[in-house]
């Protein structure tokens, strides 16, 4: 069970379930394959490769042990960059005159980033991310794709929950606070889409 645990935490973590929400999301919102690949990349940039190449900076720094960040209380400046990261992208797709979905998922990240910041840093409590994101992965996925891929999407998003209390990296309260955020999260992208 620990291997079937790892292999979901790991093949299903917040960076790869954020690069398919923005792939998901930038389908359904651009006329053309070519606008999809333009505005997913610039997505992808400030929403990805942005804050995980500062986690990863962070890592050969020695200032945390993985790309996790395990440690509650190292997670404030990963947080603070992706937050940054992610706000700039979304000015530069408003800017540009980007997809309205775009921008949507832009303004949700971020406020979910600020929410999960201030839960972590001022609350000093530990939300899993893993479940956040999966969780809204599983709803963007249901909103845009239909019932099919919610029969898909849904199950994945448990087996996430499942294997942050199982490896022990979270206790199902932050699991269920994961979950809740980011049930709120995808209300707020279903409601201003």
């Amino acid at each position: 069970m620990d291997l079937a645990a790892q292999a979901a935490t790991e093949s299903l973590s917040p960076a790869i379930v954020v690069c398919l929400i923005i792939a998901a999301t930038t389908l359904r919102s651009t006329p053309t394959p070519a606008q999809a690949a333009l505005w997913a990349s610039v997505v992808f940039l400030f929403g990805v490769a942005i804050p995980m190449g500062y986690v990863y900076y962070g890592i050969q720094r020695g200032w945390w042990n993985d790309r996790h960040v395990h440690a509650r209380a190292h997670r404030r400046w990963p947080f603070a960059v992706c937050l940054t990261s992610v706000a700039t992208g979304t000015l530069v797709t408003l800017a540009a005159g980007g997809p309205r979905d775009m921008a949507v998922l832009g303004g949700t990240m971020g406020a979910t980033l600020a929410v999960l910041w201030a839960i972590t840093d001022r609350g000093r409590w530990k939300v899993s991310v893993h479940t956040v994101v999966a969780v809204v992965g599983a709803g963007i996925f249901s909103l845009l794709y239909g019932a099919a891929t919610a029969a898909i999407a849904w199950p994945l998003a448990a087996v996430v929950a499942w294997s942050r209390i199982h490896l022990r990296h979270h206790t199902p309260a932050q699991v269920a606070g994961g979950a809740l955020i980011g049930a709120m999260a995808m209300a707020a992208f279903a409601f201003l889409r």
